[in-house]
């Protein structure tokens, strides 16, 4: 104790603000904006507390403790003011004040207001005044204009963490409000009790709590590349893109990552990992370049620059392409590096983070060294690939504003001369894309496993159609419907199909399920045992798309399947080798008593060549494209004579349509 007081308190804030100080520099956290920010306010904490000692020990003489006063007083305001900018970095807004000069000044300006009090106070006494040594309060305005000022900043960071409470999990929550809670306990009991000097102790504990919890190093640094991690990238990049940051992001993959992760140990795949991140920091530092920097997982490497004009970021990624593609020496020895580097600007390019990591999902699996940099911004065929970045989001928006649509194409019976059946095709409309095609969409599908959704979708819609007195009287007798890789593989698919049919009451015989061989192998087992329970309810199968490079007779013949399905590639190739092996797949499907379905028959030449004993049934263009359903029906009222050509539908039995689906 010196006097009355407990220094002991601000002793043990000097010894957490230490270890506060050590941790962050050995957490190599300093390298980042907060990094710096919170080691400053350690540092000022440290020497506030020290201040807070030496300004009541009147021993010490009048100058010393009027000194010691003015910097625990100026330290106190910094603590507030750095304690408002960590939360406005740590919710990504830097960049906001960094535009606008005028925000930065009206931010700092409680703080400089203190400042100036304090230095002025050397000659007007406002703030303290020291007598023999004894510090003593002035007048009880300006001393309130520094609790005033704390509590402004303290709001403004509380204004921040409300907006933006979404970049913070339920933990840093409690944990921020623990602090505030810390805070305001301890200005009250020193307000209460003079002698206790809480404050920075308080201080100190909030401080630890924020570096433990909120700044998990562990969960969001990778100290064996010396990188952020990609879970950390993910966080950055929603807040970028939910604050509208302007930034460059740089991303890097090195193409032989596998090769060398096969070949190397565990520290040496470290040691290149280490020497790429070296490369990307030096090759900034060349460019005058400062931002963060990731390890985002197999191989992947990404740099992010904000505020930074275009040439300087596509000129560092130039010529880090260069010097990632080129030998290297690491700790061990010399490494044949091959890599890929793609630059995007946002939010010009990109303005989610949805987007963002979609884009870098493709760029990693590019498989092959490009000529140059991935420039996003210069990419030809802009919309597709737009539209294959934002594919997750455009399959949400259609199934939750009902996009999907079923089209029909109709299928020739050679036998009856006439279509008996018709494939199911999916369709999404996209509001901001327009038609976007099967292929784009149902591999993003299959990824995130939404293609389960959709195809209840497309259920739904054909046992409707079914259903209705139109099938009854198109002539049809079967629609066909693909089922996907997933689907094949999903336990569940009997259970769903059925639940379909009998809300419709239609047969199961009505409908025929194309499979492929692709699915074949990625499931065998699965598949074989959906095939069967589906088989026994009455459903009957197709293989589809045989030829298209998956064929395989053998599988062929062990599928349990009622008709195949020749592929284009097949039908339409002048090549007098395939015509063989088209031959000689005929005479093998017949051999199997299986029917054959040739597929894009697109001409009379070769709907002439297949109107015969060697295939069952036709589907082409030269007969129709996929139509909607309505279309569909109209085209097959047309040639049953129903209708004339040109004529809208009867307008009959609606009624009874919309009791099927009851």
């Amino acid at each position: 104790m010196v006097g009355s007081y407990f220094i002991y308190l601000d002793a043990c804030a000097i010894v957490l603000y230490l270890a506060l100080i050590f941790s962050i520099i050995s957490r190599k956290k300093v390298n980042t904006k907060k990094g710096k920010l919170l080691l400053s306010m350690f540092i000022v904490g440290a020497i506030s507390a020290l201040a807070d000692i030496l300004s009541i020990n009147s021993n010490m003489g009048t100058i010393p403790v009027f000194i010691a006063s003015g910097i625990y007083l100026a330290s106190r305001a910094f603590t507030s003011f750095g304690f408002c900018l960590y939360f406005i970095c740590a919710t990504d807004n830097c960049h906001r004040f960094y535009k606008k000069p005028y925000l930065r000044l009206l931010l700092a300006l409680p703080f400089l207001a203190i400042l100036g009090l304090i230095i002025s106070n050397w000659w007007t006494g406002y703030m303290y005044t020291v007598t023999d040594g004894v510090y003593e309060r002035g007048m009880v305005i300006t001393y309130g204009i520094m609790i005033f000022s704390a509590a402004i900043y303290m709001i403004i960071a509380l204004v921040f963490i409300i907006i933006y409470r979404d970049f913070f999990t339920k933990g840093k929550k409690f944990a921020i409000a623990f602090i505030y809670i810390l805070v305001a306990v301890a200005l009250l009991i020193q307000t209460l009790k003079s002698l206790w000097l809480i404050e920075e102790l308080a201080s100190a504990i909030g401080f630890l709590i924020l570096l433990d919890v909120i700044e998990r190093s562990e969960l969001t640094f990778d100290y064996d590349i010396g990188f952020k991690k990609y879970s950390t990238f993910k966080e950055d990049a929603y807040m970028a893109a939910r604050t509208n940051k302007k930034s460059a992001l740089i991303f890097v993959k090195v193409i032989n990552d596998s090769l060398l992760g096969s070949r190397l140990t565990y520290q040496e795949e470290c040691s290149v990992r280490r020497t790429i991140g070296e490369i990307m920091k030096a090759t900034a530092k060349d460019f005058s370049l400062k931002g963060e920097y990731y390890y985002l997982g197999q191989g992947s490497f990404s740099a992010v620059f904000t505020n930074e004009i275009e040439e300087n970021a596509e000129s560092y990624a130039m010529t880090l392409r260069r010097r990632l593609n080129v030998p290297v020496k690491c700790d061990f020895g010399i490494v044949d590096l091959y890599s890929n580097v793609a630059v995007v600007y946002c939010p010009k390019d990109i303005n989610s983070h949805e987007t963002s990591l979609t884009f870098l999902d493709n760029f990693i699996h590019i498989p092959k060294v490009l000529d140059t940099v991935l420039d996003l911004s210069k990419v030809p065929n802009r919309i597709d690939f737009e539209i294959n970045m934002n594919m997750a989001s455009i399959i949400k928006r259609g199934l939750m504003y009902q996009k999907f649509d079923v089209y029909f194409q109709p299928i020739y019976s050679v036998k009856d001369k006439a279509f008996t059946r018709a494939e199911a095709l999916l369709r999404l409309m996209d509001d901001k894309y327009g038609e976007i095609k099967p292929e784009q969409f149902l591999s993003e599908a299959e990824r995130n496993g939404s293609i389960h959704k959709i195809g209840d979708i497309v259920f739904d819609k054909v046992c409707s159609f079914i259903a209705s007195n139109e099938f009854k009287k198109s002539g049809l007798e079967k629609i066909e419907i693909n089922l996907s890789v997933s689907q094949c593989a999903n336990e569940d698919l009997p259970i769903h199909i059925m639940d379909c049919v009998k809300r419709y009451n239609v047969s199961p015989s009505r409908i025929n399920l194309e499979i492929t061989e692709t699915s074949d192998a990625y499931s065998r087992k699965m598949m074989e045992d959906n095939i069967k329970v589906l088989k026994e309810l009455g459903f009957s199968f197709s293989l589809d798309d045989y030829g298209n490079g998956y064929s395989s007779m053998d599988n062929v013949s062990s599928m349990p399947v009622d008709t195949i399905k020749l592929d284009r590639t097949l039908t339409n190739n002048d090549n007098p080798d395939m015509k063989v092996m088209f031959e000689h797949s005929i005479k093998m499907i017949k051999d199997l008593k299986k029917k054959i379905v040739i597929e894009g028959v697109e001409n009379e030449d070769i709907l002439k060549h297949f109107e015969s004993d060697l295939c069952d049934y036709i589907q082409g263009f030269y007969f129709s494209k996929p139509l909607p359903k309505e279309d569909l029906i109209k085209f097959l009222f047309v040639k049953k004579g129903i209708i004339k050509e040109g004529e809208e539908l009867p307008k009959e039995n609606e009624e009874m349509n919309d009791e099927a689906a009851n």
